[in-house]
């Protein structure tokens, strides 16, 4: 069972080096293994534009698979906790990774532990549909040509609010103290992209019409999803169906996510053991 928890879960952020010189409290406590960096792709030069489009669903794509495999693991791991919770009180160490878990996904842990602490646990520790993911990648970072997707790394037109924590937008509306968010790698701002959907008050929408699909035993898709990004964007509904329509014309739904890689199973979106 150590060799489990080894494989699947997390190490404790101790220090900022530890953290790949990224802040904890943006991180949060748990951190995944240090991301390579690795220069972003000159999307630019691609002239052709089903060949542009093609580079820039694999390279996303490759990134989106690993940090949803990430999260994965941890939602058999509280599946499991949850199980044991509920014949006999958990171990120390249990206990620990439990708290770990719900430190990261901004849970307040109940005392006794109740069927309604893991409920809410678990509509934030899902994944979150590869289709939904690279529509939203390419609006944002442009098709990965924009200034924050190639110096900053942000393929999601993420805001941080602290001097120097990113990038000034040139057209921000005068007075505005937001920067775009500077990653140190590519997949550590898709990794906080995710943490971000299931964690922020601004799209529970989308984490209610995600486990309404998990208790109905169907796939959460991205078209569906993008209901929940009213938020994401000032253009509201106009940012929705903007997304959506991205999802249908360039069929990302048809991009599946390969989870065998993390859970052997030959399902593209497991159904298994949820709760």
């Amino acid at each position: 069972m150590q060799r489990f928890y080894a494989a699947i879960f997390l190490t404790i952020c101790a220090t900022v080096a530890a953290c790949s010189g990224s802040d904890p409290a943006t991180l949060g406590p748990v951190v995944r293994e240090p991301a390579p960096a690795s220069p972003v792709p000159n999307f630019g030069e691609i002239k052709d534009v089903r060949a542009k489009k093609n580079a820039f669903f694999g390279y996303m794509s490759e990134l989106l698979r690993q940090a949803n495999g990430e999260v994965w693991q941890e939602r058999q791991l509280v599946l499991q906790l949850q199980e044991r919770a509920a014949g006999q009180p958990l171990t120390e160490h249990d206990a620990e990774l439990l708290g770990q878990l719900a430190a990261y996904y901004r849970v307040d842990v109940a005392e006794p532990l109740t069927d309604e602490f893991f409920h809410q646990l678990l509509k934030r520790v899902d994944v979150v549909p590869l289709s939904l993911s690279l529509a939203q990648s390419a609006n944002e970072s442009g098709w990965g040509t924009s200034k924050f997707a190639r110096e900053g790394r942000n393929f999601f037109g993420i805001w941080c609010y602290t001097p120097g924590c990113g990038i000034k937008p040139s057209r921000a509306a005068a007075g505005s103290i937001h920067e775009v968010q500077k990653f140190a790698t590519t997949l550590e701002g898709v990794r906080f992209y995710i943490q971000m959907i299931n964690t922020r008050g601004s799209y529970s929408q989308i984490r209610e019409l995600r486990a309404a699909a998990r208790e109905a035993q169907e796939k959460p898709t991205g078209n569906e999803l993008a209901g929940g990004l009213l938020k994401y964007s000032e253009r509201g509904e106009a940012y929705v169906n903007e997304i959506r329509s991205m999802i249908r014309q360039n069929s990302l739904a048809d991009y599946a996510v390969d989870w065998r890689a993390w859970n052997g199973s030959q399902e593209d979106y497991p159904l298994t053991a949820q709760r």
